[in-house]
């Protein structure tokens, strides 16, 4: 099922277009990636629940420039956003991302 605009962006990465989504959640934050068609497996990046100086949120700022590191990682780690199947997953942690 493809995300809706209204509560989805969307982002080009590596001649690709997607639209991604990011939820806050106990624990660890998610970010959901999927091909902007809509089909296709997506794409689930988990994030520490980090709580930093000075911000009233439990996460840093999600930017496009995060959201297409983590597209990038996934691709070269076997994400085929254009075939079906399970959801990938993967984690940030420390400054750097790895498959779960």
């Amino acid at each position: 099922m493809a995300f809706s605009k209204k509560n989805s962006r969307a982002i080009d990465v590596k001649g690709q277009s997607f639209r991604w989504v990011f939820f806050e959640n106990s624990g660890w934050n998610d970010l959901t990636v999927q091909s902007a068609s809509g089909s296709g497996q997506k794409l689930s990046v988990r994030f520490p629940w980090v709580n930093t100086a000075g911000s009233p949120l439990p996460y840093a700022a999600m930017t496009p420039s995060i959201v297409s590191e983590a597209i990038g990682f996934a691709l070269e780690n076997g994400w085929d956003p254009e075939q079906s199947g399970g959801t990938f997953t993967c984690r940030f942690e420390q400054g750097t991302f790895r498959n779960d």
